[in-house]
């Protein structure tokens, strides 16, 4: 099972061109669950194989550029930060976490604060309540049909247990602390394109974050 947690910072330094990207990272945050197993950040640049469930598997989150200057056909919904208007330039980025195997342990996970030099407008995400944002962003913001995994199920973040689901934007920055074993977690992150974009994480970064509490 999955679940997400609280708000957390991690170091990190990406440097980030148009559609490429050169990544390192050095400094590791505290994880938050109790006997979890780390699942570090990889990026990964360019998006060009498919992110099915199993695809694509990494004891990482894996973050993947997908499109540039994507000039919105319509208001364009977001999960978390409202609506882009019309007309709207953005880019977008996917973040997977797909570990490798079916075991029910180790829990991984993945605990990243992830900092751009562009604005982030928003983060689209599948919940149970809320199914299927990720596929109606997939043909806008995504790369082509068949580089996505069909079933919201397995993309979908948990809303129906009683825990804290946090993800966080504050200005330029997006925050998860995402756990998994047997399935996966994915999210689209849309920002406003700007030149030569640089990624980066700030240690000590404070994080607003948004909460949603549901019982089961």
């Amino acid at each position: 099972m999955k679940r997400i947690m609280s708000v957390a910072v991690l170091c990190l330094f990406v440097a980030v061109s148009a559609v490429e990207a050169d990544f390192s990272s050095s400094v590791q945050h505290a994880l938050t669950g109790p006997g979890t197993t780390r699942a570090p950040l990889d990026y990964k640049g360019q998006l060009t194989s498919s992110l099915v469930m199993g695809n694509t598997e990494a004891n990482t989150g894996q973050l993947f550029f997908e499109k540039s200057s994507v000039i919105t056909g319509s208001d364009l919904n977001l999960t978390l930060g409202g609506s882009v208007p019309v007309g709207t330039s953005v880019n977008s980025y996917i973040l997977h976490f797909d570990p490798i195997g079916r075991s029910s342990v180790p829990v991984w996970e993945f605990h990243e604060t992830i900092t751009f030099d562009e604005t982030v407008l928003g983060v689209i995400f599948d919940t149970a309540s809320v199914p299927n944002q990720l596929a109606a962003s997939d043909g806008i913001l995504g790369i082509g049909a068949g580089y996505y995994e069909s079933s919201s199920y397995h993309r979908k973040f948990e809303d129906n247990q009683d825990i804290w689901i946090d993800v966080a934007v504050l200005g330029n920055s997006v925050t998860f602390d995402l756990f998994t074993n047997s399935s996966m977690d994915e999210a689209r992150i849309v920002t406003v394109p700007v030149p030569g974009a640089i990624l980066l994480g700030m240690l000590g970064l404070s994080v607003v974050g948004v909460k949603l509490r549901k019982h089961a």
